[in-house]
């Protein structure tokens, strides 16, 4: 991978940093200098004193054009997949429960309140009648 000289315009998308939680660590899996993700969280501990951006460009086009045609790696499409989740139905069930407590402890000290001015008012003498 040469550079070419002078200003080099990519065009392309841009993409958050990719994940890296999830990708099992290797020794000797990859050749010297190069990185299973694209992660800016992993890049600023190989690249010292380099500035980086959050994210990278999938290029579309390139001006100059390369001196060799770079070809297309084939990728599935991303696919999500379907289906019953837990995890989202206890977070969806999380903010009924939170919303009920927070109701009752409403009417819980409205309630108190309520009959602590009814207990003191029941304490108060009252008052003489000539």
């Amino acid at each position: 991978w040469v550079t070419p000289p002078g200003t080099v315009t990519v065009t392309g998308r841009l993409k958050p940093s990719e994940a890296t939680d999830s990708v099992r660590r290797g020794a000797g899996r990859l050749p010297e200098g190069q990185v299973l993700t694209v992660s800016s969280a992993e890049l600023v501990n190989l690249w010292r004193g380099v500035k980086l951006r959050d994210g990278f460009v999938i290029a579309t086009a390139q001006s100059p054009a390369p001196a060799v045609a770079v070809k297309p790696v084939a990728v599935a499409p991303p696919t999500e997949p379907g289906g019953f989740s837990w995890r989202n139905l206890a977070y969806a069930a999380q903010w009924w429960i939170f919303g009920l407590f927070a109701v009752f402890m409403w009417w819980h000290f409205l309630r108190d309140m309520v009959r602590s001015r009814t207990a003191e008012r029941e304490q108060e003498p009252e008052p003489a009648t000539a």
